[in-house]
C-alpha cells in the first residue's frame, strides 16, 4: 500500500514551501482525483510516497535559476515538483507569488570542487616550545 502524506496550512506560500520539503524527502504529488489540490482555508494536498517521477522539462547543468509560473494550480504544482527532482531549491520565500497567477523563483546551487594540496612540512611538524624568560634580579 501506497503512504500517503497530507499537507495542510493556511497560508498558501508556507504550503508552497511544505509541499517542496515534502518532495525532497521523497513524497510526490499525483496528478489523481484523490492528490488534487484544495486552495481555500485551509490548503490542502496529498503526497505519495514512491520512485522519483521521470523529468518533463529536462534543465541543463548551467541554468541556476528557474521562474516557474502558471494560472493552474496541479499543472503548476507538477512544474514545480519537476524542478526540484532536479536539483532546484526554494532559498527565499519572496520570490513565491500564489494567486491567480502562480509563481516561484527558484535556485540551484553550483557545484563546488576544490583541489587540496599537500601541506606543507612547516605545518606538520609540532610547534617548538618557546623557551621561558627567567626575570632578572633587581638590584639594590
Amino acid at each position: 500500500m501506497t503512504e500517503v502524506t497530507a499537507v495542510v496550512e493556511v497560508n498558501p506560500v508556507v504550503f508552497v514551501k511544505k509541499i517542496i520539503e515534502e518532495i525532497r524527502n521523497g513524497n510526490y504529488l499525483k496528478n489523481v482525483i484523490e492528490g488534487y489540490p484544495v486552495m481555500g482555508l485551509p490548503n490542502y494536498i496529498n503526497l505519495y510516497e514512491g520512485d522519483e517521477p521521470e523529468v518533463i522539462h529536462p534543465m541543463g547543468d548551467d541554468i541556476r535559476t528557474v521562474v516557474v509560473s502558471g494560472y493552474e494550480i496541479m499543472r503548476w504544482l507538477l512544474d514545480v515538483q519537476d524542478m526540484v527532482v532536479q536539483g532546484f531549491i526554494l532559498e527565499d520565500i519572496s520570490g513565491v507569488l500564489v494567486d491567480n497567477l502562480k509563481s516561484i523563483t527558484l535556485q540551484r546551487p553550483a557545484v563546488v570542487s576544490f583541489e587540496l594540496e599537500e601541506a606543507p612540512e612547516s605545518a606538520t611538524e609540532a610547534p617548538k616550545p618557546k623557551a621561558k624568560r627567567t626575570p632578572k634580579p633587581k638590584s639594590e
